[in-house]
């Protein structure tokens, strides 16, 4: 319903359901944290229980950095 009536995306976490500004996700503040930080993603590990992790996980993964999924969905 919520998605319905509002531009965002829901998805539901490990233990919480996320509502999220519609082509928002974790992947850029990733990033940015790493160009804050000088901390390179290859150099990063994250861990991820939901979908709406995994834009952030592929772009760790793709820089060499360790992704850790603790989720259930086989997607």
């Amino acid at each position: 319903v919520v998605e319905a009536l509002y531009p965002v995306d829901v998805c539901m976490s490990a233990d919480a359901i996320d509502i999220m500004a519609k082509g928002v996700t974790k992947a850029l503040p990733t990033v940015r944290y790493s160009e804050i930080t000088g901390i390179p993603l290859s150099e990063m590990a994250v861990f991820c229980d939901s979908g709406n992790d995994m834009p952030m996980a592929q772009v760790v993964g793709e820089a060499g950095g360790l992704v850790v999924y603790v989720g259930n969905r086989s997607d």
